[in-house]
């Protein structure tokens, strides 16, 4: 199961779930860092997070970006 912390302006699942991730969707989107490096097994049986490290600014339109179309994509292939 896959967990992707879509909250840009107030990202919490990290925080809910314990852990303070090294790279988050933040750095996917705006430093091409591989999705490899930002999923994280949070220690739950069969859960993978996508967390969202910091606040992004102009999230909304982040959402229909190229970027953000490639990692759906690359998502939907795993």
């Amino acid at each position: 199961m896959l967990l992707v912390d879509f909250d840009m302006r107030n990202p919490a699942v990290h925080r809910l779930l314990g852990f303070e991730p090294t790279a988050g969707l933040g750095d996917y989107l705006y430093n091409n860092t591989p999705l490899t490096d930002i999923l994280i097994n949070p220690g739950i049986e069969r859960l993978v997070v996508l967390p969202c490290r910091e606040p992004i600014t102009h999230s909304s339109e982040l959402l229909s970006s190229p970027r953000m179309v490639s990692l759906v994509d690359e998502l939907k292939s795993r």
